[in-house]
């Protein structure tokens, strides 16, 4: 069976689709032999095996060997975060471009351990230098004061540099000192603070306080809650002296506030004032609001009142309607059926009026007479209308 040969663009492809799906960080698994999706019989197999490939071209490249990827598409490789297996050297030069990046962020290039992978190889360079030249300090230089940024600096001294396996060249070396890189970050303890210190007056003379806000100089608002927290503890006698006299001195001359500026009393005043116009104000809108909700549900309710009114008097009128014209029917029909008996009651009766009998009168009362006929028509299951049976006993009376 003929292998399909994928070309460096279409297996590109699927690594970018394979990042897309599962992550930026995503590794493919050499032994998943399951495709990357339902279109393709490109696995995660195949994947693992062309990062393994490139990564041993771009090795020869770098060699200066014959290879099979082009510097175009290492150039490509690299804007896509490609998996890289990088010696030492390429892992120290990522390492010192971060830390150019942070130099130009913050002034310095004293990196706190604790921010990480940066802060430990900064660590090591130290340990590395001093244990290539055996000297318990060494040259550089630097903005920042060291122990405002490692809080154990005890691990760059030589007796230490022995547990570390880190190296450094001399071009290395070289490269951090042009950059400012301190191998002793406790050797300008001084310098450093007498540079912040006229960063400090600069500032005062230009705006009058020394309240520096971090967002407009992150590292000399830093440094002044530092000098505060100093000041505390040395009051209270807590910990080791790290603030002496003279930078007291220093600091109250240019009206330095040990204690956290709280604000001008007027301006309190005034922030205060315009905090409750504000309250109160919402107080009043808010007020407003409740009462115009009240009126639209108040209106609301009256319109639904009113609809419910409506239409149970339209549905009453109907009713009445209703009745009216049952009671009509009824009516009606009563004076059909009366009709109908007077006509038959006075057919029954025709030719039966009371004559006088051999010249005798036989006098009959009207209720006599009208006895007779309901007598008469129940015999006969004719149903009795008191009112037509009654006309019927008068014409026959008369």
């Amino acid at each position: 069976m003929e292998t399909y040969e994928y070309s460096w663009s279409e297996q590109f492809y699927y690594f970018s689709l394979f990042r897309a799906l599962h992550g930026p960080d995503a590794a493919p698994n050499k032994d998943d032999e399951s495709p990357i999706d339902d279109e393709t019989y490109y696995t995660q197999s195949d994947l693992a095996t062309w990062i393994r490939e490139q990564n041993n071209c771009r090795k020869m490249f770098l060699d200066g060997k014959a290879s099979d990827i082009t510097p175009n598409q290492i150039k490509v490789l690299d804007q896509a975060s490609f998996p890289w297996v990088r010696d030492s050297s390429e892992r120290w030069d990522g390492h010192f471009r971060e830390l150019m990046v942070f130099k130009e962020e913050h002034g310095h290039c004293n990196v706190p351990r604790k921010a990480g992978k940066l802060g430990i190889w900064v660590k090591n360079q130290r340990a590395a230098y001093h244990k290539l030249y055996d000297l318990a300090t060494g040259g550089g230089g630097g903005n920042n004061e060291g122990d405002e940024h490692d809080n154990n600096t005890n691990n760059n001294h030589p007796n230490n540099v022995k547990k570390t396996t880190a190296v450094i060249t001399s071009d290395q070396i070289k490269l951090l000192a042009d950059l400012g890189f301190q191998w002793k970050i406790r050797a300008d303890h001084t310098v450093i603070w007498n540079n912040h210190f006229e960063n400090l007056k600069a500032f005062q003379q230009k705006h009058g306080h020394c309240r520096v806000n971090t967002k407009e100089d992150n590292i000399l608002g830093r440094w002044i809650c530092e000098m505060r927290s100093r000041y505390k503890q040395r009051v209270k006698g807590e910990g080791r002296i790290r603030i002496d006299d003279a930078q007291i001195a220093l600091l109250d001359g240019i009206g330095f506030e040990w204690q956290k500026w709280s604000g001008d009393p007027e301006e309190k005043k005034r922030k205060a004032l315009e905090s409750r116009k504000r309250e109160n104000e919402n107080k009043r809108l808010k007020r407003a609001e409740e009462k115009k909700i009240r009126m639209e549900e108040r209106a609301i309710a009256v319109r639904k009142e009113e609809a419910e009114r409506t239409a149970r008097k339209r549905k009453e009128k109907e009713e009445r309607a209703e009745a009216k014209k049952e009671r009509r029917k009824e009516a009606i029909k009563k004076r059909k059926e009366g009709d109908f008996a007077m006509r038959d009651i006075e057919r029954k009766l025709s030719g039966k009026r009371l004559k006088r009998n051999s010249g005798v009168d036989l006098e009959l009362s009207l209720d006599e007479i009208t006895d007779d006929i309901e007598n008469k028509l129940v015999a006969e299951n004719i149903p009795v209308v008191s009112d037509v049976v009654r006309m019927a006993a008068a014409n026959t009376w008369t």
